[in-house]
Order: C-alpha cells, then sequence, then structure tokens
C-alpha cells in the first residue's frame, strides 16, 4: 500500500496515511481534530522497488558472454552484433 498526503478540511492539519490504492480519494479521518472529511492531496506518490535491476546489471560483467550465447542459438538471420 502506498502513502498519500491529506489535508483536513477543517482544521488544516496536513498528515500521511498508509491506503490501499482503491480507497485513496475516500475521506480520511484526521488524527488532529478526529473529523472525517480530510482530502487527499494530488501529489507524486514515491514508489521505490528495491528488487528491480536492469538486465545489464543482472548480467553484469557477462553481458558479452550472454549476447555471444543468443546469437549462437539465434539462427543464420540474426541481429545480434557482439565485440
Amino acid at each position: 500500500m502506498p502513502n498519500y498526503d491529506y489535508s483536513c478540511e477543517s482544521c488544516g492539519h496536513e498528515f500521511t496515511e498508509l491506503v490501499p490504492i482503491a480507497e485513496r480519494d475516500d475521506a480520511q479521518r484526521c488524527p488532529k481534530c478526529e473529523t472525517l472529511g480530510s482530502k487527499r492531496k494530488v501529489s507524486a506518490v514515491q514508489l521505490s522497488y528495491s528488487g528491480f535491476k536492469s538486465n545489464l546489471a543482472r548480467a553484469g560483467s557477462n553481458w558479452n558472454d550472454v549476447l555471444k550465447k543468443v546469437r549462437s542459438t539465434s539462427g543464420r538471420k540474426n541481429s545480434i552484433h557482439t565485440r
């Protein structure tokens, strides 16, 4: 679940809540004045996926070897060039 920023319409308090995406536009209860009705502030949500690695990072220093293997198994009319 991502974090969303909200602003209380009663007291003006701004806060962040961990909310399911499907409920992000629903009114939230302000933690300061307890009023239900805080609205989501439109802002960029920062998501991070630390498990992501590019193809190059996954292959590491063996990237050229990976390309050579692909080239050797792809047939005569391939367009993969290696050094």
